[in-house]
């Protein structure tokens, strides 16, 4: 718990240096956020010989502080999640860890409307899965965020986790 309380307040440092990287104080750079972000919480999370690879296909593109703060950290909980939860291992078994998988794509969906889609490997939420009633506080942090960009987001089973986030940029 104090690892991943941890995590949550690196996010926001992360986001804190980069808009101090550049002129425009007001807005940051989500790619190189996004891999930084991913970079910090893999070191907190990795297990020793486990592989990870990670494809982060972002286009340069500067996002306002009052997105890109609940953004950072919905991707905080869903990589924390991943990296947690992804690959139960078998403390009966002595094998090598499975490689963890994660993808993300953010695109402009239309003039005003970005889509970003997290997928990883792993074994996913339960087919019942409501993010309304999620009793994990990761996933209800990730709902509350979700509600305050005034996004929607679409979870479902495509070979691991999948999250569809539809949001509008304030």
């Amino acid at each position: 718990a104090i690892e991943e309380g941890q995590s949550r307040v690196q996010s926001i440092a992360i986001l804190h240096h980069q808009l101090y990287s550049h002129d425009d104080l007001s807005k940051v750079e989500i790619n190189k956020f996004v891999h930084e972000l991913f970079n910090q919480i893999s070191s907190v999370f990795k297990q020793p010989e486990q592989p990870v690879d990670a494809t982060i296909q972002i286009p340069e593109s500067f996002f306002d502080i009052d997105t890109a703060v609940p953004l950072g950290l919905i991707l905080n909980e869903l990589f924390t999640n991943t990296f947690k939860y992804a690959h139960p291992v078998d403390p009966y078994k002595m094998a090598i860890p499975q490689p963890i998988l994660i993808n993300i794509t953010l695109h402009r969906s239309t003039q005003e409307e970005y889509t970003l889609i997290y997928q990883d490997n792993g074994v996913g939420l339960p087919p019942s899965f409501n993010f309304e009633k999620a009793s994990s506080l990761g996933l209800r942090i990730v709902w509350r965020l979700i509600k305050q960009i005034k996004g929607s987001c679409i979870y479902e089973f495509n070979h691991g986790a999948q999250f569809t986030l539809r949001f509008k940029l304030k």
